[in-house]
């Protein structure tokens, strides 16, 4: 049986194919064999290849379980835990709506100040929303902080993860830069 000490986080990142089912396929992966997703993320990166980017816990060995058996779905290019890499920026948004008078209870220039809050949209008889964006236990401890004082509602977008390698797509060749997506700005 795995205790809390055991378990760590694991921000796992995938290069697979863009196209329809890959997510599923992922998913399915993983809530078949149990494992937990805590959040997941997904954009393309050029026409024809998606990242992934999976928040979730486990002892070393089930993550390392996660990622071979990631490794094996037919439209996975790569797959890696960027914890085991060299450095790595992760980040969150959260975008939280307060009522106008829970913001008038709520000192929230000085959380603001604190935390770098930005204000989305303030009027004194409309609910106001604000943006948060952070590493994940940064955007934690200001909600811990928040709940204690207001009666607020919450969208997160999850962990959005990069190495910091110089080779992003770590050796996988680019066969459409990400530049050449189309505009649609212009066109008729």
């Amino acid at each position: 049986m795995m205790t809390e000490s055991d378990e760590r986080r694991a921000i796992i990142s995938i290069v697979s194919d863009n196209e329809p089912g890959v997510l599923a396929r992922i998913a399915g992966m993983l809530s078949g064999r149990g494992y937990n997703i805590d959040s997941l993320t997904v954009a393309p990166i050029d026409r024809k290849r998606a990242r992934f980017t999976i928040l979730t816990t486990g002892s070393t060995a089930i993550v390392e379980q996660i990622i071979a058996q990631l490794g094996r779905l037919i439209p996975v290019h790569s797959v890696f835990d960027l914890n085991e890499t060299e450095d790595f920026v992760a980040r969150e948004l959260a975008l939280i709506k307060l009522r106008p008078c829970d913001v008038a209870s709520i000192d929230m220039v000085n959380l603001a100040e604190i935390e770098s809050i930005r204000t989305i949209r303030s009027h004194a008889d409309a609910a106001a929303i604000f943006e948060l964006t952070g590493t994940t236990q940064q955007i934690d401890r200001f909600l811990t902080r928040l709940t204690s004082a207001a009666d607020i509602e919450i969208v997160r977008t999850g962990i959005a993860a990069i190495s910091t390698k110089t080779h992003p797509l770590d050796g996988i060749e680019r066969s459409e830069s990400a530049h050449s997506l189309p505009s649609v700005i212009g066109q008729g």
